[in-house]
């Protein structure tokens, strides 16, 4: 009679298997909706300031909204799919004692005397403990698999392509031959056919929002896969200038010299190029101020004028400059292109310059 019980907890958790791999399928496309989500809304959060100066927030709004509802949809049948395999597990904690008394008393014909009935709720009691634990452990092991699943499928990504270090004949930092580029993992390019040479000196780059300013200079980076053509990047170390300001919780001078060696020539000529000594006689401790998680201390334009400083004061022989200019007002942008792009601190220098202020360059 006890075995008739145990079957019937056994059938529970057949059917608890087939619920499981349906909530393990659509487990992982509710993690894949979640990062959508969560891509989308830090695209939102960082460009705030962009799309409320073109008028494109409620565009992206609802786009948020859409990627949340679809995630919101998703996590509902995840619900559902938890909720079904515990009222399962209860369900068959519950009917294994009904199953197994009455085998023992209807089909085998025994008499349930209390020296019996009592021992048996106390060890179906025991049982049944043990079968709440089953949902919690089911629903970690989902978690388990799917983290080191994506764990995995990062793991097995191909390596970037390797760059040729050979320089071509004309001693040229960038040439690009019929290139199309795509984002990682993506096969829709997001820039075809491009023919470009870029010779050492100052190159400027514009076009209208959206046109792919941003992905060109992750195409030189080296950041984007190449789908076809034929490209030669140099292999050397590139100062990156992003158009999102990146700083680390530390001193200016620190943000600046980013652990390369300090010199006090070089190092004051860049904050005057950068147009940063005003700023800095407005600080108590001067460039040792210490500016918080990404540069929370200070302004947009301060933020945008110490990341170009990093580019400009590092070794670098390339730097790529993606709109240092959109957070500065016409003075300080025209102070920073006759002393910094037009300066000393750019002879001998390869310099891609993305901006919208073109009259200005």
């Amino acid at each position: 009679s006890c075995f008739l019980g145990i079957l019937a907890v056994l059938v529970a958790q057949a059917m608890n298997a087939v619920i499981t791999r349906f909530l393990l399928r659509r487990e992982r496309l509710t993690r894949a909706a979640t990062d959508a989500r969560l891509q989308i809304t830090s695209q939102f959060v960082e460009a705030i300031r962009h799309l409320r100066w073109y008028g494109w927030q409620d565009h992206w709004l609802r786009r948020v909204m859409d990627a949340r509802q679809h995630e919101l949809n998703r996590r509902i049948v995840t619900r559902l799919c938890t909720t079904s395999i515990n009222f399962i597990n209860a369900f068959a904690s519950g009917v294994f004692p009904v199953v197994a008394l009455y085998a023992y008393t209807m089909l085998a014909g025994h008499e349930l005397r209390i020296d019996i009935i009592f021992p048996a709720l106390q060890l179906f009691t025991m049982l049944e403990t043990r079968l709440r634990d089953i949902p919690s452990l089911i629903t970690a092991l989902i978690n388990a698999s799917i983290a080191l699943g994506r764990i995995n499928d990062f793991m097995a990504e191909p390596d970037k392509e390797q760059i040729d270090s050979e320089q071509p004949l004309d001693d040229t930092p960038f040439q690009l031959d019929s290139c199309s580029f795509a984002w990682p993992g993506k096969l829709t390019p997001v820039l075809r056919d491009i023919n470009v040479t870029i010779p050492r000196g100052l190159t400027v780059v514009s076009g209208k929002v959206g046109a792919g300013k941003t992905a060109f200079l992750q195409a030189l980076l080296g950041e984007l896969d190449r789908l076809n053509g034929s490209c030669h990047l140099p292999n050397e170390t590139i100062g990156y200038c992003a158009q999102t300001p990146w700083l680390q919780s530390m001193s200016i001078r620190d943000n600046i010299l980013f652990s390369a060696p300090y010199d006090d020539q070089r190092y004051k000529r860049t904050l005057e190029a950068c147009a940063l000594l005003p700023d800095l006689s407005q600080f108590k401790h001067g460039d040792l101020t210490f500016i918080g998680e990404n540069g929370v201390g200070l302004s947009g334009g301060q933020k945008a004028r110490v990341a170009l400083a990093r580019a400009v004061y590092s070794a670098s022989r390339v730097l790529l400059l993606d709109d240092p200019l959109s957070a500065l007002d016409h003075n300080t942008a025209e102070v920073v292109v006759r002393k910094c792009l037009s300066g000393p601190l750019m002879q001998n220098r390869t310099i891609v310059l993305v901006t919208h202020r073109t009259a200005l360059v």
